[in-house]
């Protein structure tokens, strides 16, 4: 069976808006792109947006999903990612 090779052309960017502030990183996958973004100690919401070049999807993250993301380490945060990279599925 072959192997699906992924195209490096088409990168994902993340952008987060948390508190008035703007965060940006790029990945090969959607779940690259989510990992990549720095933020500490953020306790709100977040409007989450994500863009391959083509199309672009916003999505709005609840307190405890943003807390999840970039404040845990471990398995929350793995299972957080994942939950949030599925809002994303299709782009």
């Amino acid at each position: 069976m072959a192997k699906k090779i992924k195209d490096s052309s088409k990168n994902y960017s993340a952008i987060i808006k948390v508190l008035g502030k703007t965060y940006k990183s790029e990945g090969l996958t959607i779940q690259e792109a989510i990992e990549n973004l720095k933020l500490s100690n953020c306790k709100g919401r977040g409007i989450l947006t994500i863009d391959n070049g083509e199309i672009s999807k916003d999505r709005v993250l609840m307190p405890t999903v943003v807390y999840r993301l970039f404040n845990t380490v471990g398995m929350s945060r793995d299972i957080a990612i994942k939950n949030v990279s599925l809002l994303f599925q299709g782009l």
